[in-house]
């Protein structure tokens, strides 16, 4: 869309405002209960966000085409109290999201939250808000996409989940797809402020006491003997031989595994932390989280905490590797830069979020930091509305159908030279198990017939067949026709590789396929129910719940 109207729910400082507004968008209506973040957006922006979601008139909401929204997650959050829908004053905020989008419909909407909303009630919370978006009439993907900047570049690891809802009048929805195996490498440099341009760069600067005891840290990594760094947390209270008199067994078993490596830690390095460990106890901050380690830089030659990315966080002095950022947090554990000792600043942290340099943060500066790390990355939000919007380049990178290598079905056949899978068969076809997998596939008339009536019991796939499809899962089969849809559900009773000379005789034997022997169950929906093909508008792996669910 090249001009469009959209809203900000939940706006904090203007994530989504940002992207929006960088693709042609423009802002009718904010809304946020945060009175500092409402100052801020408004400073940047121009806009008074209304105050309290939950007493919105959607009717006197303006005219918009896309609904944003980076609903509460504190409820569904790691670090929250992850009480989800129960959380009475957060985790039930989606149905105000709801409740304005069946209200106003809008063309597209575009939801995010942490990473923990995927798996949060076992999956139940996700099954609970595609449930919702799909009844009031969206296309929504079966499966959120959890996103990273640092997938693009952009150095901040912050996976969170982004749900994008076209209304079913205005399109489909292409499964999203990235090679994580191919991610572009990230530098810490792109959003790094040079020192000497930054005013008050002693404000960020550690103190000497801090570099002092980092230092002690420092030469602890150096000196420990192995063939790796530990990779449990290093407690200084037990580098020491295990304490008979120390009661365990009412400690968790994490605990005690805990406490014993880092006995044994003591064991083999015992000499140089009989002389490390007294003096570093003298340094006045070693004491509680600062006496305590956490390495996860992984292993290399020459190990050194001033080559990486390190926090002052209440289990321990972490150390991460300095190719990338943790993710900005709404609470204080800024990042520190090892090589240039100083933590980053807040133009560095706006950077990490991709805002423009041209943002005025809050003016206090602890809110300004809370503020970015409750924001949303507007590069990662800019993809999913280009995505939503159909953009072609953007659909090209990302959607499935673009990324799917076709199965080589000669190296399967070296695999398994009989069969792939063998299923047993269905006994009650009034109890079906539902979480099992289904392959939909288009299939001509003249097979379907065949199959209806009984002349043929197996199907053989086209000259391509997707690899993203787990073969050995497979259980449930439905033909798809043509301008139809589904409607009768077969189970697999054997996968292997064949020819289409099995059915043709007029076909080559060495044209080899993916056949399925196949049994018929059932008529499973009294007509046809269309569906969209969502792998080269040829095949859909999914399971029988979710076809049941649409």
């Amino acid at each position: 869309m090249k001009k469009f109207k959209f809203i900000d729910l939940f706006c904090g400082i203007g994530g989504f405002h940002q992207a929006m507004s960088r693709l042609g968008g423009q802002c009718v209506y904010a809304c946020d209960i945060d009175e500092d973040c409402r100052k801020t957006y408004e400073a940047n922006y121009g806009i008074r966000p209304d105050r309290d979601i939950t007493k919105v008139d959607a009717s006197k909401i303006p005219a918009y085409d896309v609904l944003c929204a980076g609903f509460p997650c504190q409820a569904f959050s790691k670090a929250g109290k992850r009480l989800g829908f129960q959380d009475e004053t957060k985790g039930t905020l989606f149905f105000d999201v709801e409740r304005i989008m069946q209200h106003t419909k809008p063309q597209y909407a575009l939801l995010e939250n942490v990473r923990n909303l995927a798996s949060h009630d076992d999956g139940n919370t996700w099954r609970v808000i595609h449930q919702h978006l799909v009844a009031i009439g969206y296309n929504v993907l079966c499966k959120p996409v959890i996103f990273s900047p640092h997938y693009i570049g952009i150095p901040q690891h912050r996976e969170r989940v982004y749900i994008m809802c076209i209304r079913k009048d205005i399109g489909e929805l292409p499964d999203f797809f990235w090679n994580s195996d191919k991610l572009p490498k990230c530098r810490i440099d792109d959003i790094m402020q040079v020192d000497s341009d930054i005013a008050d760069l002693d404000r960020y600067r550690l103190s000497e006491d801090k570099i002092s005891l980092l230092n002690l840290w420092d030469e602890f990594v150096h000196n420990i003997k192995g063939s790796k760094l530990p990779g449990f947390p290093v407690w200084s209270e037990y580098l020491k031989p295990i304490d008979p008199m120390e009661n365990m067994s009412e400690y968790p078993k994490w605990k005690i595994n805990f406490i014993q490596k880092n006995n044994q830690l003591y064991l083999e390095n015992k000499n140089f932390i009989d002389d490390w460990l007294p003096r570093a106890r003298k340094h006045p901050l070693f004491f509680g989280a600062k006496a305590k380690l956490e390495w996860q830089a992984g292993q290399y030659k020459n190990p050194s905490l001033w080559d990486n990315i390190l926090q002052f966080r209440p289990s321990g002095i972490r150390v991460k590797p300095g190719t990338y950022f943790p993710a900005l947090v709404a609470i204080t554990q800024t990042s520190i830069v090892g090589s240039r000792k100083r933590f980053l600043t807040l133009r560095e942290c706006a950077r990490l979020q991709s805002f423009p340099d041209t943002f005025h943060p809050d003016v206090i500066e602890a809110q300004a930091y809370k503020q970015f790390g409750n924001a949303v990355n507007v590069e990662t939000v800019k993809i999913f509305a280009k995505y939503m919007f159909g953009d072609k380049t953007t659909l090209k990178k990302y959607s499935v159908q673009s990324n799917i290598v076709p199965l080589d079905f000669l190296e399967i056949a070296k695999e398994f030279p009989e069969e792939i899978v063998k299923n047993k068969d269905v006994i009650d076809t009034n109890g079906l198990d539902v979480t099992k997998n289904l392959l939909v596939s288009y299939v001509k008339n003249d097979t379907i017939q065949m199959l209806l009536d009984g002349s043929i019991n197996i199907y053989y796939t086209g000259k391509k067949f997707p690899s993203t499809v787990k073969l050995n899962h497979l259980y449930y089969f439905m033909p798809y026709r043509k301008s139809k849809g589904i409607r009768d559900l077969y189970y697999i009773k054997v996968a292997r590789i064949g020819s289409k000379h099995e059915v043709h005789p007029h076909a080559a034997p060495n044209d080899l396929r993916l056949v399925f022997e196949i049994e018929f169950i059932k008529q499973l929906f009294p007509d046809y129910k269309p569906i969209r093909l969502a792998i080269w508008e040829t095949f859909t792996d999914t399971t029988l719940e979710k076809i049941i669910e649409l």
